[in-house]
């Protein structure tokens, strides 16, 4: 996902991760590989000068408070679900 495109999501926004393994493309951890493909919800988005990432509902107790994931982590927003 671009910055412009991140930029424009919101806290309850659903994403869907990269399909790779995070942790050997984007520089995650092992443990945040069972996310990769997976739709997430956003819960929190920080923008900031030269950074930006959002933390995600459904890790929110993984490593203490749940992850960082950046621009790069995430492919997709998801617009459209299939119930």
């Amino acid at each position: 996902m671009t910055e412009k495109e991140f930029k424009e999501l919101k806290v309850g926004d659903k994403v869907r991760i990269i399909s790779t393994p995070v942790s050997e493309t984007h520089a995650g951890v092992p443990s945040m590989d069972k996310w990769s493909g997976k739709i997430m919800t956003i819960r929190e988005i920080h923008i900031n000068i030269d950074r930006f990432y959002a933390r995600m509902k459904e890790d929110e107790m993984s490593n203490y408070c749940g992850w960082f994931w950046f621009p790069e982590m995430i492919a997709e927003k998801v617009t459209n679900r299939k119930k």
